[in-house]
């Protein structure tokens, strides 16, 4: 199953697609880029950690930790986007996901996904909710979830915060998508999607069986984060983001 031109072109201008394989293009690539699959293995994740690290002129591996998660949280869009506003289902054994940065990039390293999308299949409504469940355990459970563990056996950092910059990428597509989505009909699939995501407590999504989005979805943190993303410590944003829970409670100390 292929996409349509129009479904092609809004992920290439919203999340940076790049549509073809990693194997296809890597004999090819000058600038600084890498498959996921590297964060798996100790030596080349290391030596990306250390990369962004430098790119991004911050002081230690937990930043660039952080930061290299919030660049992959684009890749979770793409197959959301398809499912949700084109009834379509990333499959496959593996996800093979690749971050390609240009050689002429600058401090604020915005690469693009490459993602191959050649194996596809149409939804029907009677499978939705079995189909969404397992492309949610698919893109997390099996893929996000190996990936941060690798992280965090190289970095010392919370795993709630990795958690967190995804899910604020996730929580922003889906607002947008419903906002621009003229259909009744559609408008109510994309936010029973959503819910069905950040809100079932019996979601397994990471590898002790828990959905750590529910934790960010409470009223709490409706404007707020929960963690700290540290990218103040970052050449690219050298103060506390508005929705920083650090940057929130100065704010309150210095009111009261």
């Amino acid at each position: 199953m292929s996409m349509m031109m129009e479904e092609l072109h809004l992920l290439q201008t919203r999340f940076r697609l790049d549509p073809r394989s990693w194997s296809e293009i890597k004999s090819e690539v000058q600038g600084w880029s890498f498959p996921l699959s590297d964060l798996l293995e100790e030596n080349p994740r290391e030596q990306v950690l250390r990369q962004i690290k430098d790119l991004l002129g911050t002081a230690n591996l937990s930043v660039a930790s952080s930061m290299l998660v919030k660049r992959i949280s684009f890749a979770f869009l793409i197959p959301l986007t398809l499912f949700s506003l084109y009834q379509k289902r990333v499959v496959g054994s593996a996800w093979n996901v690749a971050l390609l940065t240009p050689p002429e990039s600058d401090s604020l390293w915005i690469p693009s996904i490459v993602m191959d999308l050649s194996e596809m299949k149409e939804i029907h409504p009677e499978e939705r909710s079995s189909e969404r469940t397992e492309l949610f355990r698919w893109m997390f459970q099996q893929h996000f979830a190996p990936w941060t563990n690798g992280i965090r056996s190289s970095v010392n950092i919370s795993e709630m915060t990795l958690w967190e910059n995804v899910y604020v990428y996730i929580k922003w597509m889906y607002q947008t998508m419903v906002t621009e989505v003229s259909s009744i009909e559609l408008k109510r699939q994309i936010e029973e999607d959503y819910q069905a995501l950040i809100l079932d407590p019996t979601l397994s999504l990471d590898q002790k069986g828990t959905n750590p989005f529910v934790v960010f979805s409470q009223p709490e943190f409706a404007h707020n984060r929960k963690t700290c993303c540290l990218a103040y410590l970052t050449s690219l944003r050298p103060k506390h983001c508005k929705t920083c829970p650090v940057n929130c409670s100065a704010r309150e100390s210095s009111s009261g």
